[in-house]
């Protein structure tokens, strides 16, 4: 009995020995630090998984990266006037020689005439001494030694910003993350590049270069009256300085040029979480995402200045004229007028042929950028079927923006001319005329002294950058929605192509040319005065007259110079409140998804 049992206790042992045997143990596949027991391949173009009718839905864990192409377009910012003052001046020169050069030209030779007048002296022969020598005095009439233009009104600037269009603009997406276990981090960035628009302005005048002459006349007045010399001989001498207008010698051509630069990029961080819809799973997921995200989008608003001085219908063997550079054509290379460098053919002109020379460069920029940071959520709901599949979802950011707006550029004076003054006054470099007339008693010498013109030392701006600079900043709430829609085409187990349209809105946006304005300005500098009084006067540091001598007062004598400081009009860049706008962007994309 005993031996019976034994035997069937040895039987069974050997039969459950050969089961587990039989049976592969799970053991010797298993690999720590997965989130399951099947190790993925990395196979991109192995056949993708096309089952329609599978229990459970395709696994989609594991590391993805994703590239897209993207074309946008971002809207325009409201129109705004460009290069005028807030009372109206023009930020450039408009005129060959500025009004107020013109009346301070004047004014001082007016000043001069007075003080310096023109002087006859007469000598005739066989009376005594005391009687052979005459002299008188003639005053230069003002309006023989004053200057004047003529010609048509200043040229006149009359822009603004409604040349900018929406115009689209190509730019990077990239994207990729990690998810496991339907739980995962998505990281993105995308930018778009520069969306660049420019409008050119272009005005040309002609000037001459006028000078002035003398003219002497002389008249025999038996009834008396003129300068009369001993010896019945009578001598009348009229004085005048005539303007000649010579037709134009050369030509003035100013260009100015506006250019905006847009550009949007951004960056962000999201933990996401994966839920499947419906009672059949691989149908379709919902996606939540949240996290941080920053998005900055900067605008750069220039206007630069060119003013060339041409010669006037100026063939060369009965060709045209050429520049510098060789043939002209009217183009010059942008952003070579901020430094004063051409590096291209330039102006021939707008209404004649000749070659020309920089004369004139400015330069102006406003520079703002948005620097929005904030939390975002997101859902994205998406579905798949065979080797395609879908998606729709939106963003919203709750963004603080950091706005700041950089303003820099030339600072013109009012009083600047777009040419050089090319003229010779008060004589034009005559001093004496000497005239011998026939009279009673013999003939009669008369000289006519002319005094020399005042020295003029003529100074011109012609080129500044940077020479005004200001900055404003600013924090906003700026709200900022996103949507997207999209599909994807499988095409190996690992690879996909991806197409799709986006879309941004966002508000509360510093724009550039909105916020930019341009004021006049009176500043003080130093000019010349001269004393026009009988006594010696004293002055203070500015230049101001005082009622007696004093501790740190000036003497100046009589017909002496002293510097005085007085305030001159200046016209410049400022910042504005151009109050913010919203910023709509949006576009098509196309590009290229790995999983693994």
């Amino acid at each position: 009995m005993a031996t019976k049992l034994g035997s069937k206790r040895i039987l069974a042992a050997i039969l459950a020995a050969a089961a587990v045997a039989e049976v592969p143990a799970p053991a010797g596949d298993w690999m720590p630090l997965l989130p399951d027991q099947d190790f993925y391949d990395f196979q991109l173009f192995a056949p993708p998984d096309l089952g329609n009718y599978n229990i459970f839905k395709e696994d989609r864990d594991g590391i993805y990266f994703q590239y897209d192409r993207l074309y946008w377009g971002i809207t325009v910012p409201r129109v705004n006037h460009t290069a005028r003052t807030n009372v109206g001046f023009s930020i450039i020169p408009t005129s060959p020689v500025s009004p107020q050069t013109i009346v301070q030209l004047n004014n001082d030779y007016l000043e001069y005439a007075q003080e310096f007048p023109i002087v006859i002296t007469s000598v005739s022969p066989g009376v005594p001494p005391a009687e052979s020598v005459v002299t008188a005095e003639v005053p230069q009439g003002s309006p023989s030694v004053t200057y004047f233009e003529i010609g048509n009104e200043p040229t006149e600037f009359d822009l603004n910003t409604s040349w900018l269009r929406t115009k689209m603009t190509w730019g990077n997406r990239y994207e990729g993350g990690w998810s496991y276990n339907d739980r995962g981090v998505h990281l993105s960035y995308f930018q778009v590049g520069t969306q660049s628009q420019d409008y050119r302005s272009t005005a040309e005048f002609a000037a001459s270069s006028p000078t002035q002459e003398v003219s002497v006349e002389f008249n025999t007045d038996d009834g008396g009256g003129g300068l009369t010399a001993a010896g019945g001989s009578i001598a009348s001498v009229t004085i005048e300085t005539t303007s000649e207008s010579p037709p134009p010698d050369h030509l003035i051509t100013q260009t100015i040029t506006q250019q905006n630069d847009t550009q949007l990029q951004g960056a962000g961080v999201a933990f996401t979480a994966r839920r499947a819809l419906g009672r059949r799973q691989g149908q379709s997921d919902l996606t939540f995402s949240l996290g941080p995200r920053f998005i900055q989008l900067t605008e750069r608003y220039k206007l630069t200045y060119d003013s060339f001085q041409n010669q006037f219908n100026v063939p060369v063997g009965g060709e045209p004229g050429l520049g510098p550079g060789g043939e002209v054509d009217n183009q010059v290379i942008g952003g070579g007028g901020q430094l004063g460098i051409i590096t291209a053919d330039f102006p021939s002109t707008l209404t004649g042929v000749g070659p020309g020379s920089l004369f004139q460069v400015g330069a102006w920029e406003t520079y703002t950028s948005n620097n929005m940071v904030g939390p975002e959520f997101g859902l994205m709901l998406e579905g798949q079927q065979g080797r395609w599949s879908w998606g729709v979802g939106g963003k919203f950011t709750a963004g603080f923006n950091w706005q700041n707006n950089l303003y820099k550029g030339s600072n013109f004076a009012e009083a600047t001319g777009a040419d050089y003054l090319r003229s010779n006054f008060a004589g034009g470099g005559l001093t004496s005329v000497n005239v011998t007339q026939a009279g009673i008693g013999g003939a009669s010498a008369t000289v006519v002294d002319v005094p020399n013109s005042p020295l003029i030392n003529q100074i011109f701006s012609t080129g500044q950058l940077n020479t005004t600079n200001a900055a404003e900043h600013r924090f906003v709430f700026s709200p900022i929605g996103e949507w997207r829609l999209g599909g994807r085409f499988k095409v190996s187990q690992a690879m996909s192509l991806n197409f799709g349209y986006t879309g941004m809105w966002l508000s509360q946006i510093a724009r550039a040319s909105s916020n930019t304005g341009f004021i006049t300005e009176l500043r003080p500098v130093q000019d010349v005065a001269r004393n026009t009084t009988d006594a010696t006067i004293f002055v203070n540091r500015a230049g101001r007259p005082q009622p007696g001598p004093g501790p740190g007062l000036i003497a100046v004598p009589p017909d002496g110079s002293y510097v005085e400081t007085k305030l001159a009009a200046f016209n410049q860049l400022s910042p504005i409140d151009g109050a913010n706008e919203y910023v709509f962007t949006n576009g098509v994309d196309l590009g290229l998804e790995i999983r693994y």
